[in-house]
């Protein structure tokens, strides 16, 4: 894999893959399809120094059956996120992000989306959905659509989150099934367009402690729960 003057390195064993100052960009001419695929198990995403993974017409990163984990060994530790198609798309699988920098700007069509999580059937089970952020993580996610969907809930711990949705009938941060919980955090959720929905959905409930928050639609009320 190209990496720029950086490194990705898969250790199997310990189901770590590595990236250290590395710059992966789209390769394949196929529209739609995957820079980095992640399918069936556990993967932790190691993250040192700043690392880039750069689409046009595909998924940056896309995976199923997983529990993934974005790590970093400090909030120094980057990864961005630049596409015109989508941004993180995680099925059937839950996603942690960890002490660590992400930024994610995707510049697509209406239903362009930043990091999502999608739950799912894993055989005869119902699995996934479920999107943390913790341990001093900041992230930064600009999309069309949502710019944050943990279909089976969104917690947000100790961290620092700009969520930006640009398009019509978007959410900034939007959980289909579950709770929004924010716990000792700074949160700003934004949704611009006049035609925008809730910046805020969250179908179970919206949980807040001992955080700053800062909650604004151009196109209706802020905050919406069932």
């Amino acid at each position: 894999m190209e990496c720029g003057e950086g490194t990705a390195v898969l250790d199997v064993q310990s189901k770590t893959f590595t990236l250290e100052n590395a710059t992966i960009e789209q390769t394949s001419q196929t529209p739609g399809a995957v820079v980095l695929r992640i399918d069936n198990g556990e993967l932790k995403i190691l993250l040192k120094g700043a690392n880039k993974i750069v689409s046009t017409d595909q998924r940056p990163i896309y995976g199923m059956n997983a529990d993934i984990t974005i790590q970093g060994t400090d909030s120094t530790d980057t990864l961005t996120v630049e596409s015109s198609y989508e941004g993180i798309q995680f099925d059937v699988s839950n996603l942690t992000i960890d002490g660590c920098t992400v930024n994610v700007n995707v510049n697509g069509g209406k239903y362009s989306v930043g990091i999502v999580v999608n739950r799912g059937w894993n055989g005869n089970t119902e699995y996934g959905g479920a999107l943390s952020i913790r341990n001093h993580a900041t992230v930064i996610v600009t999309a069309p659509l949502f710019a944050l969907h943990g279909m089976y809930g969104v917690s947000i711990h100790d961290s620092n989150i700009t969520a930006t949705a640009n398009g019509r009938e978007a959410n900034a941060i939007y959980s289909q099934l579950g709770k929004v919980e924010i716990t000792k955090s700074d949160l700003t959720a934004i949704t611009i367009s006049e035609e925008s929905y809730p910046a805020v959905y969250a179908k179970a409930g919206f949980d807040l402690a001992a955080s700053n928050v800062t909650i604004s639609s151009n196109g209706a009320l802020p905050l919406y729960s069932l």
